[in-house]
């Protein structure tokens, strides 16, 4: 099924993906087998509840998933895990581990501390209130133990954010943050914790280079030693384009072509092929089940497979090989079981008036109370995530996210 705010590691020669968003939350497991290209659903028994916005790491053979949100106002800080080497005996264990595990979040990272590491390092997310976190915690998977941690020693500090990316780059113990939500504006940054010290510092700009433009919702895989991919996202408007980073100089190199225009998707690196694996997302009217393939070693010779050519060839290979009907097999684009739901407004949008602008995003329903708290158009670059689920009744994740989304492109055109 088409879906966004999913996730998805890669272990071995298999995409695990769990979860996600199509109008309600998902708890369903899915399983691409990246040599053969084909798609299976195993059984999966004590799943947990359905969520989106959720993290989910690797260790070893076994999966993690931590946090998320139910779209309907439940934020969790369950901790959950899967052995795969079970096979056929799949299923879900839910842990209380020990220290002050983090606050009930969603749209943070989890991130494992370089190859090998029973180590995870989670960052950031936001809460029930819209509000973004800035805390940091390391979760030892041996001793099953959270540590809160210092993100930032002697006076530069991890700014809060939700929406980011933490990438692991193991050769120089560093974890490299792009971009996010800081409940205010959309990012445009480059930092990085250095996880021996936990000390955070911030890549300053280089005047004539190049540089991505702020976004969240993004994907940013590491694809050699010192090389992370940078793709797609969303500005208020969703991106189509890919950068490299060189982690040892932390230039940016802006690559040739056009990925997908989608946030909210997820990317694994498939290194036994040098292949990232894109599948799901959202974009201003569509959820996606299609899955796309970056060709890594084509694209450090300048060249890149085109979309069209990877999404024909990838859907040819699985059409035959769906197990069930549920299957996420790629295929075209599918809508939205409610099409407002997490989309995306676009930048070139004008009202002529707050009811105007509630209609041009589907969410007419809400002028009652909008006209009741007496917001105009000077008042709704002011409003927050909690005045518009406390004060102006609007319960669904979903739509607080497209109102936010609007009310950033809204500020953005006044400024």
């Amino acid at each position: 099924m088409a879906r966004c705010a999913q996730s998805a590691v890669c272990v071995g020669d298999a995409m695990y993906v769990f979860g996600g968003w199509n109008g309600s939350a998902m708890n369903d497991l899915f399983v691409f087998d990246l040599a053969q290209r084909k798609w299976t659903q195993p059984a999966v028994r004590n799943a947990p509840a359905p969520r989106a916005g959720h993290s989910m790491a690797a260790v070893g053979t076994t999966l993690l998933v931590f946090g998320g949100a139910d779209g309907e106002g439940t934020f969790y800080n369950s901790l959950w895990s899967l052995d795969l080497s079970r096979g056929n005996e799949l299923c879900w264990t839910e842990h209380t581990a020990l220290g002050a595990a983090p606050s009930p979040r969603s749209r943070h990272t989890m991130t494992a501390l370089g190859p090998g590491s029973r180590q995870l390092l989670l960052l950031g997310g936001g809460d029930a209130d819209g509000i973004a976190a800035d805390d940091c915690y390391v979760l030892d998977v041996e001793q099953l133990e959270w540590m809160a941690v210092p993100a930032g020693r002697g006076g530069a500090v991890f700014r809060r954010r939700w929406g980011h990316t933490a990438t692991s780059a193991p050769r120089q113990s560093d974890v490299v943050v792009f971009g996010g939500h800081d409940s205010s504006v959309i990012l445009g940054d480059l930092g990085v914790l250095d996880t021996r010290s936990m000390e955070w510092c911030e890549v300053p700009r280089r005047e004539g280079t190049a540089w991505p433009q702020a976004r969240a919702g993004h994907t940013a895989n590491l694809v050699d030693a010192r090389t992370i991919f940078l793709c797609s996202g969303g500005d208020n408007q969703q991106l189509s384009d890919m950068f490299f980073l060189d982690t040892e100089s932390f230039t940016w190199t802006a690559l040739p072509g056009a990925a997908p225009a989608r946030c909210a998707h997820t990317a694994v690196y498939y290194g036994a092929q040098q292949q990232v694996i894109m599948f799901g997302g959202i974009d201003d009217r569509h959820c996606f089940q299609e899955l796309m393939i970056f060709d890594v070693s084509q694209a450090q010779s300048a060249a890149l497979l085109s979309s069209a050519e990877l999404t024909t060839t990838v859907t040819a290979a699985t059409a035959e090989t769906r197990v069930t009907e549920a299957s996420v097999a790629p295929s075209k684009e599918q809508p939205l079981a409610d099409t407002t739901a997490l989309t995306r407004p676009r930048k070139n949008s004008k009202p002529a008036d707050v009811p105007a602008w509630l209609e041009s995003l589907g969410l007419s329903r809400y002028t009652p109370d909008f006209a009741r708290e007496k917001v105009d158009l000077d008042v709704l670059p002011m409003l927050t995530e909690a005045h518009l689920r406390d004060s102006l009744g609007v319960a669904s994740l979903g739509d607080r996210l497209t109102l936010l989304a609007a009310i950033d492109a809204h500020r953005s055109s006044t400024l």
